[in-house]
């Protein structure tokens, strides 16, 4: 186990298929907290979800990727 705390500061997680697990594994493997981050509307309300279901260990960073950025055509 590390010695040292361990922190994810750039994690995607409303795109993995067993979240659950993929929490559970990270924990065992000695990381103590993760930055979960959005780059759209739709994944920003899902990480806002996933840190409330997550308190203490998953915490939200929300924002807009440049890529995911579109002016509407009229």
């Amino acid at each position: 186990m590390n010695k040292l705390p361990l922190i994810d500061s750039h994690a995607h997680l409303e795109e993995l298929e067993d979240l659950s697990e993929s929490l559970r594994e990270a924990k065992t493997a000695g990381v103590r907290g993760i930055i979960a981050v959005g780059m759209n509307i739709e994944s920003n309300k899902r990480v806002l979800q996933i840190t409330k279901e997550n308190k203490g260990y998953v915490y939200p960073a929300l924002g807009y990727h440049p890529w995911k950025i579109r002016e509407e055509k009229v």
